[in-house]
Parts: C-alpha cells; sequence; structure tokens
C-alpha cells in the first residue's frame, strides 16, 4: 500500500519489510486511507526506527500493533499535551458536617489544549488508555495535584488525589516521583489523601493493598472510592481498610426517598464507625439529600449542591449549613 500511495519501496529481510526515507506523517495518513479491517491493524506489527538505527533482534521488542501506532496518531494532540504537562486542576470541596466547614478539597485534572480549552477528564484517561499513556498520564496527574494545591495554598486542609491502581506496576518505583514531590513541597504526609479511582473495577487486591500499604508507610492516608456500587466493594473494604471511603453517588440520588438505598447506607456507616473509617457521601445535589445524609452520620460531604469543580478553590462556604 505504501508503494503505490508514497512510491516506496521496501527492502525485504526474512520476515521485515524496511521501509527507508518515511515521513511520519504522511505514512500514517497514508496507512488510515488505506482503510484497513481491524483484524489487518491487530496482526500488522510495527517498530519505528531513527535514521541509521542499526537492525538486530532489539527491534522486535520495540515491535507494537499498528492499531496502537494509528491510535497515537489520531490523537498527537493528547501526546503532546501530556509530553508538555499540558494539565491543570480542578478543586471540588469537601465539607465537614460536624464542624459546618471546609475539610479539605479534591484534585481533578483536567488536560489543557493548545487554544487554552479544557479537556474533561472523561475524554482525557478514555484516550491515555487508548494510547497506552496511562501510566504517563496517572502519573502527571498526581504531581500536578500536590503542586498545585501547595501553591494554592491548602496544604493545610486535607488534599484527595485521585490515582489509578491499574497504572501502578512497582509502587516503590512507580509513587517515588509523587512521594517525593509531596516531601518537596513540604507538606504534612496526613494531609495528603490518595484515592483510588474505580476502585470497583480492582481485581487484583492484594496488588492494591500494596500500593495502599506504601502510601500509609509514608504517612499518608487512602481513601477507597464508589463504595456501594457492587459487591466487590465490600471485600475490598474489609481486605483494604481504607482511613476514608465515598459513598457512591447513585447511593446517594434521592436517598431521602429510597428505603432500600438508606438501608444500604446505614450499614456502611455501621461497619465504618467500628472500623475507624470516615465516610464521605457524593454526588450531593439536594438540601433533602444532605440533611438525611447528615442526620444518618456520614461524616464529610462532597457534590454540586455545596459547590462545582473550580481552578480557584472555594475558601468560604456560601450555602448555610
Amino acid at each position: 500500500m505504501l508503494e503505490k500511495t508514497l512510491g516506496l519501496k521496501p527492502e525485504i529481510r526474512e520476515d521485515l519489510l524496511l521501509y527507508s526515507d518515511c515521513e511520519i506523517g504522511k505514512t500514517f495518513e497514508a496507512l488510515i486511507s488505506a482503510e484497513l479491517s481491524t483484524p489487518e491493524k491487530e496482526d500488522i506489527e510495527l517498530a519505528i526506527l531513527s535514521t541509521n538505527e542499526p537492525l538486530n533482534l532489539r527491534i522486535f521488542k520495540r515491535l507494537k500493533k499498528l492499531s496502537y501506532y494509528l491510535e497515537l496518531y489520531a490523537n498527537r494532540d493528547f501526546v503532546e499535551m501530556l509530553k508538555e504537562a499540558r494539565l491543570t486542576v480542578h478543586f471540588h470541596t469537601i465539607i465537614d458536617g460536624a464542624e459546618r466547614d471546609i475539610f479539605g478539597y479534591e484534585c481533578l485534572t483536567r488536560g489543557v489544549k493548545n487554544n487554552g480549552d479544557i479537556v474533561p477528564p472523561k475524554i482525557l484517561f478514555e484516550v491515555a488508555k487508548m494510547t497506552d499513556l496511562l501510566f504517563y498520564l496517572d502519573r502527571a496527574s498526581r504531581e500536578i495535584a500536590i503542586k498545585t494545591a501547595a501553591v494554592k495554598g491548602i496544604k493545610e486542609k486535607k488534599v484527595f488525589i485521585n490515582f489509578i491502581p491499574t497504572a501502578i506496576y512497582d509502587p516503590k518505583f512507580c509513587l517515588s516521583n509523587t512521594i517525593a514531590w509531596a516531601y518537596k513541597m513540604e507538606y504534612n504526609p496526613s494531609n495528603l489523601v490518595f484515592e483510588v479511582v474505580e476502585s470497583h473495577r480492582v481485581s487484583d487486591l492484594k496488588h492494591l493493598k500494596e500500593i495502599l500499604d506504601y502510601y500509609r508507610e509514608n504517612g499518608f492516608k487512602v481513601a477507597l472510592d464508589d463504595v456501594g456500587s457492587g459487591f466487590s466493594n465490600l471485600e475490598s473494604l474489609v481486605v483494604l481498610k481504607p482511613n476514608y471511603l465515598k459513598i457512591d453517588m447513585e447511593i446517594v440520588r434521592d436517598i431521602h426517598k429510597d428505603k432500600l438505598k438508606q438501608s444500604i447506607c446505614r450499614a456502611l456507616v455501621d461497619i465504618a464507625k467500628e472500623n475507624d473509617i470516615k465516610t464521605i457521601a457524593e454526588g450531593i445535589e439536594t438540601k433533602e439529600e444532605f440533611i438525611f445524609l447528615r442526620d444518618l452520620g456520614i461524616d464529610y460531604f462532597q457534590g454540586f449542591y455545596f459547590s462545582k469543580p473550580a481552578p480557584e478553590p472555594i475558601r468560604k462556604l456560601e450555602i448555610d449549613l
């Protein structure tokens, strides 16, 4: 196909086709226009070599499916964004029900396009998964959250920082930069809370426990999100013993009208209190939800009812609790 579209003639070596002096952009445009089938994209493997790079066995380790490179090329703006660390943080307030004051903030990563437009996290992390760059985005997100929270002067509050456990294969290696930045920015470790993202999808609890134990060994706190969204969460709760559990917004929504949700939430609160775990209800949108959950014994609250995520952390509550 490259012979016809670009006039390139390959050099054949064993089972390899070698194309020299390729212009990357034109090459991928040609591959895209060829409209290859999904099986073809999965079967063809490709490695990109620099000029005059010797051909040896190490090349085979770099071979990746053509589908991977096509995704990477299609999302090259995202790759550039990550390479240039064009990320920013929005802060979502967490409320202390007893003190009726701000308890802390959850740090939410956003991407920034060249024109300044903001890329929402759902798109950001979906593209990272497709392009096999989740590890780099997850690490960059943790670090930018730590730095930005320090710059904004909220280190004396609890700062919740999300992380994706499947992106961390070795805690001591993968988290070393995160830990280093936390100490460099002179945090009290107990004020940093590392929150598991999509904990209900984690299958390897042993690996996740190793990650959380590593955080705790360094003095940090840990949180489990989306608790109540599935039976697996109850097992996670027992095995992981987090400092905080965040009750899923599907349980929170209209809880004052739903007896089943009330029973589930009441059971979670009882389990948490018996094990010295603090509870956070997330996704609160109405006064009725807040009042019911506060009376039920929830410790902390988060949701649009109090505030929306914003680049500048809210310093004072505008709502009467």
